[in-house]
Protein backbone atom coordinates (compact mmCIF):
# COMPACT_ATOMS: atom_id res chain seq x y z
CA UNK A 1 0.00 0.00 0.00
CA UNK A 2 2.92 2.43 -0.92
CA UNK A 3 1.46 3.43 -3.89
CA UNK A 4 -0.60 6.39 -4.08
CA UNK A 5 -2.40 4.73 -6.88
CA UNK A 6 -4.00 1.94 -5.01
CA UNK A 7 -4.70 4.32 -1.48
CA UNK A 8 -6.63 6.96 -4.42
CA UNK A 9 -8.84 4.18 -5.75
CA UNK A 10 -9.72 2.51 -2.01
CA UNK A 11 -10.71 6.26 -1.34
CA UNK A 12 -12.56 6.77 -4.17
CA UNK A 13 -14.02 3.52 -4.01
CA UNK A 14 -15.50 3.56 -0.11
CA UNK A 15 -16.67 7.19 -1.42
CA UNK A 16 -19.02 5.34 -4.09
CA UNK A 17 -20.03 2.63 -1.59
CA UNK A 18 -20.87 5.23 0.47
CA UNK A 19 -23.16 6.99 -2.26
CA UNK A 20 -24.07 3.44 -3.68
CA UNK A 21 -25.55 1.42 -0.24
CA UNK A 22 -28.63 4.19 0.85
CA UNK A 23 -29.83 3.11 -2.81
CA UNK A 24 -29.54 -0.22 -2.35
CA UNK A 25 -30.65 -0.71 1.00
CA UNK A 26 -34.40 0.90 -0.47
CA UNK A 27 -34.71 -0.22 -3.26
CA UNK A 28 -35.40 -4.02 -1.56
CA UNK A 29 -37.52 -2.96 0.80
CA UNK A 30 -40.77 -4.60 0.13
CA UNK A 31 -44.08 -3.35 -1.90
CA UNK A 32 -41.60 -0.72 -4.11
CA UNK A 33 -43.52 -0.50 -7.80
CA UNK A 34 -40.22 -0.57 -10.61
CA UNK A 35 -41.27 2.99 -11.18
CA UNK A 36 -39.98 3.86 -7.92
CA UNK A 37 -37.20 1.57 -7.97
CA UNK A 38 -36.11 3.40 -11.13
CA UNK A 39 -36.58 7.08 -9.77
CA UNK A 40 -34.36 5.98 -6.96
CA UNK A 41 -31.65 4.75 -9.27
CA UNK A 42 -32.16 7.80 -11.15
CA UNK A 43 -31.11 9.97 -8.01
CA UNK A 44 -28.18 8.16 -7.70
CA UNK A 45 -27.29 8.16 -10.74
CA UNK A 46 -27.51 12.54 -10.51
CA UNK A 47 -25.63 11.91 -7.17
CA UNK A 48 -22.89 10.25 -8.76
CA UNK A 49 -22.50 12.64 -11.62
CA UNK A 50 -22.63 15.28 -9.09
CA UNK A 51 -19.62 13.55 -7.43
CA UNK A 52 -17.91 13.59 -10.79
CA UNK A 53 -17.75 17.41 -11.07
CA UNK A 54 -14.72 19.05 -10.36
CA UNK A 55 -15.31 20.88 -6.32
CA UNK A 56 -16.32 17.15 -4.62
CA UNK A 57 -13.53 15.06 -6.87
CA UNK A 58 -11.10 18.19 -6.24
CA UNK A 59 -11.91 17.86 -2.46
CA UNK A 60 -10.90 14.34 -2.70
CA UNK A 61 -7.83 14.19 -4.44
CA UNK A 62 -6.43 16.90 -2.21
CA UNK A 63 -7.73 15.05 1.12
CA UNK A 64 -5.91 11.81 -0.37
CA UNK A 65 -2.28 14.08 -1.40
CA UNK A 66 -2.78 15.24 2.52
CA UNK A 67 -3.37 11.68 3.80
CA UNK A 68 -0.68 10.39 1.68
CA UNK A 69 2.07 12.22 2.55
CA UNK A 70 1.15 12.30 6.52
CA UNK A 71 1.47 8.31 5.64
CA UNK A 72 4.70 8.71 3.89
CA UNK A 73 3.49 7.27 0.58
CA UNK A 74 4.80 8.28 -2.66
CA UNK A 75 3.58 10.92 -4.45
CA UNK A 76 0.84 10.68 -7.43
CA UNK A 77 2.87 10.31 -10.99
CA UNK A 78 2.03 9.88 -14.15
CA UNK A 79 2.13 6.80 -15.87
CA UNK A 80 4.19 6.64 -18.68
CA UNK A 81 2.10 7.29 -21.56
CA UNK A 82 1.57 4.16 -24.23
CA UNK A 83 1.42 4.69 -27.64
CA UNK A 84 0.05 3.13 -30.40
CA UNK A 85 2.21 0.85 -32.97
CA UNK A 86 2.42 3.13 -36.22
CA UNK A 87 0.39 1.09 -38.29
CA UNK A 88 -2.42 1.88 -36.23
CA UNK A 89 -1.59 5.11 -35.20
CA UNK A 90 -4.34 7.84 -37.16
CA UNK A 91 -3.63 11.53 -36.67
CA UNK A 92 -3.70 12.95 -33.53
CA UNK A 93 -4.11 9.57 -31.17
CA UNK A 94 -1.48 11.22 -28.89
CA UNK A 95 -4.07 14.13 -28.24
CA UNK A 96 -5.78 14.33 -24.90
CA UNK A 97 -2.67 12.87 -22.86
CA UNK A 98 -3.43 13.92 -19.18
CA UNK A 99 -0.80 17.02 -17.60
CA UNK A 100 -1.23 15.98 -14.26
CA UNK A 101 -1.88 12.91 -12.35
CA UNK A 102 -4.99 14.43 -11.41
CA UNK A 103 -6.61 14.52 -14.74
CA UNK A 104 -6.61 11.27 -15.21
Amino acid sequence: MEDFEFFFLVRLGLRLYQLVTPTITAIQAKGLSIGEVLRKVELLKTAALAQSQNAPFRQLWLDCVTEAEELGLEEPRLKRAIRKPAKLREAGDDVGQPKTPEDV
